[in-house]
């Protein structure tokens, strides 16, 4: 399981060392941690903080009069054999409670967050930061606010394709390798930091997104939420031509939409893929189908005909 660096984790969070002096015994500290914890549970001996990160909030409070000083010590001191740092906001916690846990040896991040907060910003990163991704062939971009995955064999035009997408304003994640997370039932794309920010385009080479066309362009993850994939030409008689449904692509246990689109001599790609995103969020959010329209005026129209 990889290691998380303590300064580094401090900088993301914004948070805040307490012990000036800790800093520098600290500067090559790493830990494991897979989630977080209240901690009251651990304190009260009734669970293990095995490698999850302990957040404090205000219910440490009663736990400490429930238990009272003694036993609350005992607590934390067990506690303190799975998981040496505590993060909390000294808003929320007890004068009395902070120096038994400062006494203790517990390292001490500070935070102006509830923890609440705080919890929900770093449970994504902690579960982001301690899997091993699946890495698959694909361009990743952001149309249209949904992130979307290019997919199809290698040669076929995908990183052409999202070089005109990105002139159009649309976002850039990733090309060739997308390392795909799941985080909370849902799966979260992003492009491995070697190959970040590159895109190679046949016949020009590599070229740089950020350097050629600046950093708000740029997203380095997104959520997956659509797959088109390119087919090649002689594979057009295989696709949906009325796009009455999706097919899937299951990732990492979570199945996501897809839609086959076949390279042909004459298509505007680019502009083939904003108009299967728009389809894709009517049928998504707006629970419009054109087909089942069609057939509805059809159908109307077979009635008149026979009254008439």
């Amino acid at each position: 399981m990889r290691k998380i660096d303590l300064k580094k984790f401090i900088n993301k969070f914004n948070l805040k060392i307490d012990d000036s002096l800790q800093i520098k015994n600290l500067q090559d500290y790493q830990f494991i941690a897979t989630g977080t914890t209240s901690g009251n549970l651990e304190i009260l001996l009734i669970a293990k903080a095995q490698d999850k990160l302990i957040v404090l909030d205000a219910k440490i409070n009663q736990t400490f009069s429930f238990l009272g000083e003694e036993k609350f010590i005992e607590g934390l001191k067990k506690t303190f054999e799975n998981n040496k740092i505590i993060i909390l906001n000294k808003k929320q916690i007890k004068s009395d409670i902070f120096k038994i846990i400062k006494s203790i040896g517990f390292i001490i991040l500070e935070t102006n967050q509830s923890p609440a907060e705080i919890r929900a910003s770093i449970e994504p990163y902690l579960v982001k930061i301690t899997q091993n991704p699946e890495r698959i062939h694909a361009t990743m971009l952001i149309v249209y606010g949904m992130g979307v995955l290019l997919t199809g064999e290698s040669g076929i035009g995908k990183s052409e394709v999202a070089l005109e997408l990105i002139s159009r304003k649309h976002l850039f994640v990733g090309d060739d390798a997308i390392d795909v997370f799941r985080i909370m039932g849902e799966l979260y794309g992003k492009s491995p930091r070697t190959t970040r920010e590159f895109l190679e385009v046949r016949g020009i080479g590599i070229i740089n997104i950020k350097k050629l066309l600046g950093t708000q362009i740029i997203k380095p993850e997104s959520k997956i939420d659509f797959i088109i994939n390119f087919t090649n030409s002689t594979k057009a008689k295989d696709s949906d031509r009325l796009g009455n449904n999706f097919s899937e692509k299951t990732i990492k246990g979570i199945s996501i939409p897809m839609i086959k689109l076949p390279i042909l001599v004459g298509r505007n790609i680019a502009e083939l893929v904003e108009i299967a995103v728009m389809n894709f969020k009517q049928k998504q959010y707006d629970k419009y189908f054109p087909l089942e329209d069609l057939n509805n005026r059809i159908r109307l129209d077979n009635k008149k005909n026979d009254r008439s």
